[in-house]
């Protein structure tokens, strides 16, 4: 016989644990949901700052100039040659010049000659032919000046020669042990205690190096630093605030846009002359906006401008803007144009905020003789 009265409690005792178990899952149900809110709530606070940040980045990146921004250009007198993709030296009140001249006939480098503009008087004289042929880059030790690398005579072979050029009277004669890997076109930094040479070309099939090498000034003596984090040529740009700042020209298929930072103290520690060196010194920083582009610190201020719109080597449409560099964002501001569309030339800059810009291509792909005095009042963070 069924006890109709023990089942109903049963029952009854199930029914508890059901609801028990209801709420249980209900009220893990609802920590879920606010969970989940709280989540999106998040998500979304994110998303708007994202946006915030995405925006102020568009609006520092447009063409509108920053408030703090001025910049004029005044006409010099032009190049004695029409050059481009030059080097040059500013050493007290002279820039020391040297382009690239082509010949019409030729498709290999004609001659670099070294000139000399005296910016006081605004005048261009020509100093005596450099031993090496063309391409090498300029430097200077002690405020002399000096020619590194380049190709010999014959256009065979690139040297590993640093040849003190004799720009006045007076000066003793420096012997300068050679480099020990022969390059053309490579990157110069001279600073008071010793000289960077980087990257550059070793040969006439335009195969890149990214060795990296340092001439001690006191003690007379060549050693090796780590690598560039690329085979390729590099714009000369220079140090901000104990960080040495280079840009990619070009490698052996197409034109670069890549900047690269390395702090000054920990390159030059790395220079020695055996024994293993420490790695990744060199950190990627944001890309300038246009490829192959001129770039100098002017004022402390990384200032990039005129290049190529594409990286495509077949492609040669010429970019105008400026553009500064703002440590704090890691991007570019465009603060400006140049007079007129230009790649490949060579700019100087001056101890007060002045730049100096020689040469160049010009939108017919012609070197230019143009020479042009800037003069801006930035504030970039």
């Amino acid at each position: 016989m069924i006890d109709s009265q023990r089942l109903v409690q049963e029952l009854q005792e199930h029914m508890r644990k059901l609801q028990d178990d209801i709420v249980l899952q209900e009220t893990e149900l609802k920590l879920e949901k606010s969970t989940c809110e709280r989540q999106e709530s998040r998500i979304k606070s994110l998303e708007t700052l994202e946006s915030q940040l995405t925006e102020t980045r568009e609006y520092l990146t447009s063409k509108r100039k920053p408030l703090q921004a001025t910049l004029s250009f005044t006409r010099h007198p032009d190049m004695p040659t029409a050059t481009s993709a030059g080097q040059c030296v500013n050493i007290d009140d002279c820039l020391y010049y040297s382009g690239i001249e082509f010949d019409s006939k030729d498709s290999r480098t004609k001659k670099c000659d070294i000139h000399c503009y005296t910016i006081g008087l605004k005048k261009w004289s020509k100093l005596p032919q450099h031993p090496t042929c063309a391409q090498f880059s300029l430097g200077h030790i002690n405020r002399q000046l000096v020619a590194i690398g380049g190709w010999n005579c014959s256009m065979e072979k690139a040297s590993n020669k640093i040849v003190h050029v004799h720009h006045r009277r007076g000066m003793k004669k420096l012997v300068i042990r050679d480099m020990s890997t022969p390059r053309h076109s490579p990157m110069v930094v001279s600073l008071p205690s010793c000289v960077v040479v980087a990257g550059g070309i070793v040969d006439q099939d335009d195969h890149y190096t990214d060795i990296v090498e340092i001439y001690n000034i006191g003690t007379a003596k060549w050693s090796q630093a780590e690598s560039m984090p690329k085979l390729c040529s590099f714009q000369m740009v220079g140090i901000v605030k104990e960080s040495m700042y280079v840009i990619g020209n070009r490698d052996e298929n197409s034109r670069l846009n890549e900047m690269f930072c390395t702090s000054l103290d920990q390159l030059l520690s790395q220079g020695k002359d055996e024994g293993l060196l420490q790695p990744s010194i060199w950190r990627q920083v944001a890309n300038t906006p246009a490829y192959c582009q001129s770039a100098i610190i002017a004022s402390n201020i990384v200032l990039a401008m005129g290049g190529y719109k594409t990286a495509k080597l077949s492609n040669f449409e010429i970019d105008q803007c400026i553009y500064a560099y703002s440590p704090t964002l890691n991007s570019w501001i465009n603060v400006g144009e140049l007079p007129s569309p230009m790649a490949n030339l060579t700019v100087a800059s001056l101890p007060t905020r002045e730049f100096i810009t020689i040469g160049g291509f010009n939108t017919a792909s012609h070197p230019t003789k143009t020479v042009y005095n800037a003069t801006f009042n930035l504030s970039i963070r």
